[in-house]
């Protein structure tokens, strides 16, 4: 398992989605307790709904972190709803239904061994 000094790292994520262009993509990036790089990534999905975009933005952040045994996450989104859903609804039913997941995929990351935290952040705010 992969740990940092302080054993916590922070995951923003976020969803950029161009009706105009008809696509959508999901990055975010990865850094410890004292802001060091320690990874990033980006993908261009299908989506089709604002919501659902914000969800796999979420779900990618925390595989990515998870495949890299992080245990300790700190997830930072602008996204009030997604963030109530995932926290209030031990059941994660909104996240799935939101980008599809299979019942099975969003448990494992969220595991008894493993710690996770949801922190607001203004959208303005919400950069690298």
């Amino acid at each position: 398992m992969a740990t940092t000094e302080c054993g916590l790292v922070k995951v923003n994520v976020d969803g950029s989605l161009s009706e105009r262009r008809n696509s959508a993509c999901v990055g975010g990036a990865v850094r410890d307790c004292c802001g060091e790089w320690l990874g990033g990534f980006t993908m261009s999905i299908d989506v089709s709904w604002v919501f659902q975009l914000e969800a796999r933005a979420l779900y990618v952040g925390l595989q990515f972190a998870w495949d890299r045994g992080f245990r300790s996450v700190a997830v930072k989104s602008d996204n009030a709803l997604l963030r109530s859903g995932v926290t209030v609804d031990s059941s994660f039913a909104e996240l799935r239904l939101a980008h599809a997941l299979s019942p099975v995929s969003v448990e494992p990351l969220l595991a008894a061994d493993a710690r996770c935290f949801f922190q607001d952040v203004s959208r303005e705010l919400n950069i690298v």
